[in-house]
């Protein structure tokens, strides 16, 4: 998807603007060309017959377009809240109109990330970064098998029934108010806000091929609930793919969600300082699909192991 498609995907749906909008705004655009006129109607010379021309459709067009921008903000209030809902509901309807998963199909998911790791040792503190990739294959019963290479170590381990974390579903309700409920009671037994561990938490479900659509679809519409939701328009992963970004922040943190507004799909999340700029973590799904079976290979992992990618409770 390029990024005029993105565009047209995830433009917010607004009404038409009010009369009182629309002559406002036709003030402030002929105040605007008589404030250029002497630059349009500049006088042509012989040897650069095109520049003023082009200037003048330059400079008109520059006008119009500032124009229409201030047509969608005095419709939509401050430019955030409504768009960023309407954003996510069109994100909500796109995955209603899937199809529901298999019941018995494993689950395939390929991702890399970076993660930070931080020691203390004699009160200083080290902090680390590692690149990590992972292919991890989930049956329904939570059997498995996870490869990982982190750095320059290389891990590759098969599980038996409940080794791995797999989310069952049809224990949820299903309409958005019931899974805000549900989000929001996991969310107050943390130290985390609320509204940020709701949204961090709706990220990790939405990350889980096996979610049905209209969990898919109640995710995004819980998200769109949330107060403080930004929407950063157009958003490049770390593999440079482009999506659909929106984030949340609080106490110098922001947390992003990139998606494809063209098929629902979590592409990445993030976390990054706000002061700085830095990024702390990042994680780009790069691979969710479907099988029919996990492949043989791995080493059996002890039965206590837990689960290295299933939905892990936000700290």
């Amino acid at each position: 998807m390029d990024d005029f498609q993105l565009l047209v995907a995830q433009r917010p749906s607004v009404e038409p603007p009010s009369p009182l909008v629309r002559t406002r705004a036709r003030a402030e655009l002929m105040t605007l060309i008589d404030a250029e006129l002497v630059v349009i109607d500049a006088p042509k010379t012989v040897h650069r017959p095109r520049g003023p021309r082009r200037r003048a459709r330059v400079l008109v067009a520059a006008l119009v377009a500032a124009v229409i921008a201030a047509l969608v903000v005095a419709n939509i209030g401050d430019g955030g809240t409504g768009a960023v809902a309407a954003v996510l509901e069109r994100a909500a309807n796109v995955a209603a109109d899937q199809s529901a998963p298999p019941p018995d199909a494993v689950v395939y998911t390929r991702s890399i990330s970076m993660v930070q790791d931080t020691s203390v040792d004699d009160g200083h503190e080290t902090v680390t970064k590692s690149i990590v990739t992972r292919e991890i294959w989930i049956a329904p019963d939570g059997s498995g098998r996870a490869r990982e290479t982190r750095g320059t170590s290389q891990g590759d381990e098969s599980y038996g029934p409940g080794g791995l974390s797999r989310e069952d579903f049809s224990q949820w309700p299903t309409t958005p108010d019931a899974i805000a409920e549900k989000l929001r009671s996991e969310a107050e037994r943390t130290d985390v806000s609320v509204p940020v561990e709701m949204f961090v938490r709706a990220g990790d479900y939405l990350k889980e091929t096996g979610a049905p659509p209209a969990i898919r679809a109640a995710l995004y519409r819980v998200l769109a609930r949330l107060p403080n939701i930004d929407l950063l328009g157009i958003t490049r992963d770390h593999e440079g793919r482009s999506g659909t970004g929106v984030a949340i922040t609080e106490h110098g943190e922001q947390y992003v969600l990139i998606f494809d507004p063209s098929t629902s799909q979590l592409l990445a999340e993030e976390a990054i300082d706000a002061g700085t700029g830095n990024v702390d973590s990042w994680t780009s799904y790069l691979e969710s699909r479907f099988t029919d079976a996990v492949p043989p290979g791995g080493t059996p992992a002890p039965a206590t192991s837990l689960s290295p990618a299933g939905t892990q409770a936000h700290s």
